[in-house]
């Protein structure tokens, strides 16, 4: 049977197939969940009302009989269950990935793999991570890759053969912790936007960009239209347009000096330059030089120390709506003073944008 199921935690609607029609639910064969996704024909939902079983808490999931609606406890054949989380906290997530399930929570994330057990998918689990994601909507994806929002502001990726790449960038994501935090993912560009009602970041293969257009709903990307972005837009001023490359620390720890920046671009006004910086590994936060006005040949000069350092260029009163501006490179000099590890100068590198 062809099933539909739609929840927010506080109201379920169903698709009715003979009648045609989508319904408010009332029925007691499922519970009111606050997250639930389809696998292989089976639901997989958490965030539990109390009432639905004896000692169900806010870790627990529940699963329904293989190819119904239906997750009530007392079939004796294709039977429903369900079990805790070992972690503490609500269930915010659940997304179907590879031939898996993951468990998005207040406190921790866990790949929920099905069983021959009575049930199907109390065991095994494999906690993959001890924290959680910092909202409900802070994870997107599809049946190959997940993206998720920590609750320190960290962006991670995990693949279905559970490959994870933590891209960091928690300076820019901590200071969106506690707004409503929109992620969606466009599976054609493989790119991911992260918004609130402020501000709105793009991850896209190359790195992360932004600001963009602030979209507070979920994105839908239509196959069928080539890649059409379809959201619900916040009123937004394009003001700057601005890009940054990945840490550098030339594969060895000592401290290095930047020099001068030359910026290779098609169109838009004059450039600034600026570097981010940070002498601890350990430490999340990179600090910033002031913005310095490139030159007419597109150099800018910044003098600064730091084990890791980002190279960065903007334009300032920059609308995309007028004009189109091509960042094809950054060309920068880095020069090591401290002396115990190598000497001379390493110069002319460049980053592809």
């Amino acid at each position: 049977m062809k099933y539909v199921v739609a929840t927010n935690g506080s109201r379920m609607i169903i698709f009715n197939p003979v009648l045609n029609i989508w319904q408010v639910y009332t029925g007691a064969e499922l519970p009111l969940v606050g997250t639930l996704c389809d696998f292989n024909g089976q639901l997989i939902m958490g965030d539990l009302p109390t009432t639905w079983a004896t000692s169900t808490n806010e870790n627990w999931v529940a699963w329904s009989r293989i190819g119904s609606a239906d997750a009530r406890l007392d079939d004796a054949g294709n039977v429903a269950g369900l079990a805790p989380m070992r972690w503490d906290g609500a269930v915010l997530k659940v997304m179907k990935l590879g031939q898996h399930v993951m468990v998005y929570g207040e406190g921790g994330i866990t790949n929920l793999m099905p069983t021959e057990a009575a049930g199907g998918w109390g065991v095994p689990q494999r906690n993959l991570f001890d924290f959680g994601i910092a909202t409900r909507r802070c994870v997107t994806g599809d049946h190959n890759e997940h993206y998720f929002l920590d609750t320190s502001g960290h962006l991670w990726r995990i693949t279905n053969n559970h490959a994870i790449t933590s891209f960091g960038y928690r300076e820019f994501f901590a200071p969106m912790l506690g707004t409503d935090i929109v992620m969606s993912f466009d599976p054609i560009r493989k790119e991911v936007r992260i918004c609130n009602h402020e501000t709105g970041y793009i991850l896209t293969p190359q790195g992360l960009g932004g600001p963009l257009d602030v979209v507070i709903s979920d994105t839908i990307y239509d196959d069928s239209r080539r890649g059409l972005v379809v959201g619900i837009p916040q009123e937004y001023t394009y003001d700057q347009a601005s890009v940054i490359i990945e840490p550098v620390d030339e594969g060895i720890r000592e401290i290095k000096n930047t020099g001068w920046i030359n910026v290779t671009q098609k169109g838009g006004s004059k450039a600034e330059v600026a570097v981010d910086y940070k002498f601890d590994k350990e430490v999340d936060i990179f600090q910033s030089t002031l913005w310095e006005e490139t030159n007419p040949e597109n150099a800018g000069f910044v003098r600064q120390a730091g084990t890791d350092l980002r190279i960065k260029a903007r334009f300032t009163d920059f609308d995309p709506l007028v004009e189109e501006v091509l960042i094809s490179k950054l060309a920068y000099a880095i020069q090591g003073p401290d002396r115990r590890f190598t000497r001379g100068v390493r110069g002319g590198r460049g980053e592809k944008i």
